[in-house]
């Protein structure tokens, strides 16, 4: 059975507008349209891109919610009108391999080996701190058959912490559909959102403490205490204004006197405003695996400003893709942006150079279907 002929079951644990969801739909895309057949299960029952995911699937459907309980809380769910009938056959009938998304999904996997006996392939956005403080990842290890990696550094993490075989991992590239630069829309997200400064300084996320949003509003507090004139703007894209993290922000922006300065925005369904309109993205995270918001970035010429020693955008940069300072030097970090504010000339080349490097790795599908089915025939 030749590549494109095969059959997938495909987990996803949600499909929310997030990293490794979305990155899972384009290369579902990908493989769907070269004549793949996909089964898609989705976990947690939310997400703006469930439809998206329908689309793709030739068999779509979410988990019940009581896969994982115990005996006597499913017969409680069936006292109490709570029960969910679910039948995996329809999803594993006639499947040539499952392909896992996350290493958060190891319940799933525990309860789809009960009647599902081919092979298991995970693929791995996750670090240290995610991996070790979920309890459902040395399940995922034990049942995959064979891991997918973005990264060098996350096979480190599945050799050194979990004694994976470095036989049994294999990397696959992101992929990133083409994406277009249009004045139009950077003068359409600039006028919208009050962004008038000729530098820009952008990051996109969750408001949470591993992305570092703290530390994006830290640098932005540095930077204009030290240069108070400087004629520069911080947007931070992601916020949901349901999470307490959301009014923790504007709180601290409030008292800190930025409220023209940084700018906290919420999730964007087309993010290219967004990017167009930086002049540099700021990762300010402290654990980042492969990180998309900065290959989409470079997919629009910009290049990223990040930290050492936090995730895979190292291995991106290498080569005058960006500028990595030392883990937490936020005084640093605030300085090579006001160099890079005064010199705008050094962005610009390192956002050629990284725009190369994302065509060269991650928006050629060839590449990457070639990876996954070299994995695919050698199983």
């Amino acid at each position: 059975m030749k590549d494109s002929k095969r059959k997938i079951l495909v987990i996803s644990h949600d499909a929310t507008q997030t990293g490794a969801p979305l990155l899972l739909l384009h290369l579902l895309s990908l493989l769907k349209g070269n004549g793949v057949s996909l089964n898609i299960l989705v976990r947690n029952k939310s997400g703006q891109m469930a439809d998206a995911f329908k689309a793709l699937s030739q068999t779509f459907g979410f988990m019940p919610r009581i896969f994982n309980h115990t005996l006597k809380s499913r017969i409680k769910c069936f006292l109490f009108g709570k029960y969910e009938p679910f039948d995996v056959h329809t999803y594993t009938k006639d499947v040539d391999v499952i392909l896992n998304n996350t290493i958060t999904n190891g319940a799933v996997l525990s309860f789809l080996k009960k009647s599902y006996k081919g092979k298991i392939i995970t693929y791995i956005h996750e670090l240290e701190f995610v991996a070790v403080n979920n309890r459902s990842s040395v399940e995922t290890i034990t049942h995959t058959d064979h891991f997918l990696v973005p990264c060098e550094v996350v096979k480190k993490l599945l050799t050194n912490t979990y004694g994976v075989p470095a036989n049994k991992i294999s990397l696959l590239h992101y992929y990133l559909p083409n994406t277009t630069f249009s004045e139009k829309t950077n003068a359409e997200f600039t006028k919208r959102y009050s962004i008038s400064t000729p530098f820009v300084i952008g990051m996109a996320g969750s408001l949470n403490w591993r992305k570092g949003y703290d530390l994006f509003l830290q640098v932005a507090r540095i930077f204009y205490n030290n240069w108070p004139l400087a004629n520069a703007q911080f947007v931070w894209v992601g916020a949901d204004e349901a999470n307490i993290e959301t009014k923790e922000i504007a709180f601290d922006i409030e008292k800190m006197n930025l409220n023209d300065k940084v700018k906290v925005l919420p999730v964007l369904n087309d993010m290219s405003g967004f990017y167009d309109c930086i002049n540099i993205l700021l990762l300010t995270s402290r654990e980042d695996t492969y990180p998309m918001v900065m290959l989409e970035a470079a997919a629009h010429q910009r290049a990223t400003v990040c930290f050492e020693n936090a995730g895979g955008a190292n291995e991106f940069i290498e080569g005058g893709n960006g500028i990595a300072i030392k883990y937490g030097e936020i005084e640093e970090m605030a300085s090579v942006l006001y160099d890079l504010m005064n010199h705008p000339h050094k962005a610009t080349e390192m956002g050629k150079s990284a725009k190369r490097k994302v065509e060269t790795h991650h928006t050629n599908g060839q590449l990457i279907l070639d990876q996954l089915y070299g994995v695919l025939e050698n199983l």
